[in-house]
């Protein structure tokens, strides 16, 4: 099984070909298929992953806060950082 940003993926038992098990909400088949280089499988009975329980979301957030605020704002706030240490080291040299 992988499991990814978009959805969940098996292998084949017999062909041990990758196919689209499960696919996250307000994700679209056609937009995954767009990023994989072949002609992608989806399974017959195609369904949606449940949504994470509260714990869950509790459990992201308190073991992994860079993951849980997503991509682009943990990328914001590095660079927000970085920021803010060179304005101090700039002004340290004052």
């Amino acid at each position: 099984m992988l499991i990814s940003t978009q959805g969940i993926f098996r292998f084949d038992k017999i062909t041990k070909e990758m196919y689209l098990a499960q696919i996250h909400s307000e994700v679209k088949v056609e937009d995954i298929r767009k990023e994989v280089p072949w002609d992608l499988k989806i399974a017959p009975d195609l369904s949606q992953t449940e949504a994470p329980t509260t714990e869950e979301v509790e459990f992201i957030r308190r073991f992994s806060p860079a993951m849980s605020a997503g991509r682009k704002l943990s990328q914001d706030l590095v660079v927000a950082n970085i920021m803010k240490k060179m304005a101090a080291r700039a002004q340290s040299y004052k």
